[in-house]
């Protein structure tokens, strides 16, 4: 790995609490922007061509702005972007900037993720387009991508000419673009990809509880019916048992094919999170809740007809794997909620 030397700077600041806890702990939601400063200045002698800043705001609604950028050219460029953030804020009042729940919604650059890059260039190329960072906009929020680096790519010229033969129209020749448009392609088939599968597999996955309801009822109809049957002579008694086993097995399956089709629901609602509207992030912790509601209570009623089931390699399999599901569904459920919570 080669030595860093007099290349470009880079700062990051990703806030894991809501603006309102810096707020109160610290005077001012701009906890995070002015830390970014801070990062920023003490690698100043790396910014001798231009800086830049960006800002994510997770909690913007439909039709809000989410993404902020503002970049500045020359040796005093850090503060020159900083100084052009804080007039954003001209058009508030001192009451709604010290309203931290007000800034999360509305103020420009109020937001939990901060970016930042201090531009030293060693490629020959300058002016403000060649300044970090670079944005990748959609409406879709998943497929929004900004990225600064500190790189040399010595090949650019060919990668330029395998996605361009590809269809694809970069609207710069630089390695970082080059970068952001090539992981921003990925990101968008990604994003798709998580889409169409919830789309696919939700309704699937709600048909199958649904007939659940009704196979389960049919589970127990069979098992109540097995023990009312006569038990006067050795065949009766032992057709009755049979009957009883059959039923319990079925009256197991049915709960823990439940299981199973909450698990994935839950693998699904997983792929979600960060990456649907956050405006939804409490329905879809709702969602994850009542999974793993459905995987607790199927898993209830899979313990207590286990006793009853007589094949013992299938008694062994529903009790192993179904505490594989339970454990994993449970681990990923309390990650979920948790990072859905800290998002709120």
């Amino acid at each position: 790995m080669e030595p860093l030397k007099h290349e470009c700077g880079v700062a990051m600041v990703r806030l894991l609490k809501p603006l309102s806890y810096y707020e109160k702990k610290y005077g001012t939601w701009m906890y995070g922007l002015n830390k970014l400063y801070l990062l920023m200045e003490k690698q100043h002698n790396r910014g001798q061509e231009g800086a830049g800043l960006a800002c994510v705001k997770m909690q913007a609604a439909p039709g809000e702005e989410f993404m902020f950028r503002q970049r500045g050219l020359g040796s005093g460029a850090i503060q020159e972007i900083f100084g052009n953030v804080h007039k954003e804020f001209n058009g508030f009042t001192s009451e709604q900037l010290h309203d931290a729940d007000f800034s999360a919604r509305y103020v420009p650059f109020a937001g939990e993720i901060y970016m930042g890059h201090l531009r030293y260039s060693t490629t020959g190329k300058s002016g403000l387009s060649y300044v970090h960072p670079f944005l990748r906009r959609n409406n879709w929020r998943a497929k929004n991508l900004c990225i600064c680096a500190n790189f040399n790519m010595t090949n650019v010229p060919e990668i330029f000419d395998v996605i361009a033969v590809k269809g694809q129209h970069p609207r710069m020749v630089s390695d970082t673009y080059i970068l952001l448009e090539q992981l921003g392609h990925r990101l968008d088939r990604e994003s798709e990809r998580c889409f169409e599968e919830a789309k696919a597999k939700g309704p699937e996955l709600y048909a199958k509880l649904f007939d659940g309801v009704d196979k389960d009822t049919e589970a127990f109809n069979l098992v109540s019916a097995a023990f009312k049957m006569p038990k006067d002579t050795d065949e009766q008694k032992a057709a009755r048992k049979q009957a009883i086993a059959d039923g319990t097995l079925v009256a197991t399956q049915v709960p823990f094919d439940t299981m199973q089709c909450c698990y994935e629901g839950l693998k699904i609602a997983q792929s979600m999170v960060g990456k649907s509207n956050p405006n939804a992030a409490s329905d879809l912790g709702v969602a994850i809740l009542n999974l793993m509601a459905g995987i607790k209570g199927a898993w209830l009623n899979v313990k207590i007809n286990l006793p009853g089931v007589k094949d013992e390699a299938k008694a062994a399999y529903f009790e192993a794997e179904g505490k594989k599901i339970y454990d994993d569904a449970e681990a990923i459920a309390r990650k979920l909620y948790d990072e859905i919570l800290e998002s709120l």
